[in-house]
């Protein structure tokens, strides 16, 4: 199977999963991102986007983001490492903005001119990076944290990376919650209906 066939036959997966279980989390999923704007990104950032995260922004251009009064919506659609995936608007702001910072900008562990950030925890700027450095590690998946920096100890890249959270929905390490933010038994027949469901992670 080809990258873009893997990429496919995961967003397939979670979005049956999220019809089926969550269809207000499936609601927070954008629609696809323009050729134009995907050029744009590259040259504003200096560098060439992962094969696998073009594929997917094609279908998704991430989850809806935070709302005008700051908070991002309980219900949009996470990574099981609870890091929303981001629009590609803000993966260019988070991207620049971490360049920017004192001890951001070089080739240190902390961040790497060359990483490109793709979802982050909550409004933080913690989140799931790429590497998207030429050579043997171009593409690969880590995770950033303010605190501690850069690490790469997860899928090997961005397909693999949906791959395991279709998994992850279809073993149902999910939480499902209804408006109030409550967890769902989907054995309760008095359980909140279908349509006020989400997903997100313990």
């Amino acid at each position: 199977m080809s990258g873009q066939d893997a990429i496919a036959a995961a967003w397939d997966r979670i979005e049956t999963w999220l019809r089926e279980h969550a269809p207000r989390t499936l609601g927070t999923l954008n629609g696809p991102v323009g050729e134009h704007e995907i050029r744009e990104a590259e040259q504003v950032l200096g560098v060439c986007l992962p094969p696998g995260l073009v594929t997917s922004l094609r279908r998704h251009d991430g989850a809806c983001g935070e709302s005008a009064d700051g908070e991002v919506d309980p219900a949009a659609f996470c990574l099981p490492s609870e890091h929303r995936l981001l629009p590609l608007s803000e993966i260019v702001a988070r991207t620049l903005m971490l360049r920017s910072v004192e001890g951001g900008g070089g080739d240190g562990e902390w961040w790497h001119a060359g990483y490109l950030q793709v979802a982050s925890y909550d409004v933080t700027t913690d989140g799931t990076v790429l590497d998207c450095r030429e050579g043997e590690t171009y593409g690969r998946v880590g995770g950033f944290s303010r605190m501690s920096g850069t690490s790469f100890t997860g899928p090997a890249d961005f397909g693999a990376l949906l791959e395991a959270t279709a998994v992850a929905l279809e073993e149902g390490r999910g939480v499902l919650i209804d408006l109030d933010e409550e967890e769902v038994d989907e054995d309760d027949p008095n359980a909140a209906p279908l349509r006020e469901r989400a997903v997100i992670w313990d």
